[in-house]
């Protein structure tokens, strides 16, 4: 909504900055909450850590090459190859998950 009214930056903060509140908190609060209930630790798998923090930056160099050569404006054009770009990264995400491990 905010970007159809010209606040590119707001939306863009926004869609950033829910991700990050859940990781930070969405995450450690029900595993802290299980862990005080049950007096159990949560054991969460890395195997495929790695491969999923480099596929990360890879796809933040190109979103920012996506947005840089689309001169810095929120297009349609942009709204796609973002969709093209989450879509790769979706596909990615899933072979490395079932594929690999």
């Amino acid at each position: 909504i905010v970007a159809k009214q010209g606040k590119g930056d707001m939306a863009v903060s926004s869609s950033l900055g829910s991700n990050i509140f859940d990781i930070t908190v969405g995450l450690p609060v029900p595993w802290l909450l299980y862990t005080l209930i049950y007096g159990e630790s949560i054991q969460v798998g890395t195997e495929g850590l790695f491969v999923s923090v480099i596929m990360l930056f890879v796809m933040l160099a190109c979103c920012v090459s996506v947005v840089a050569l689309n001169k810095w404006k929120m297009t349609k054009g942009l709204g796609i190859a973002f969709f093209v770009l989450w879509i790769l990264f979706l596909v990615i995400s899933l072979v490395n998950e079932y594929v690999f491990t």
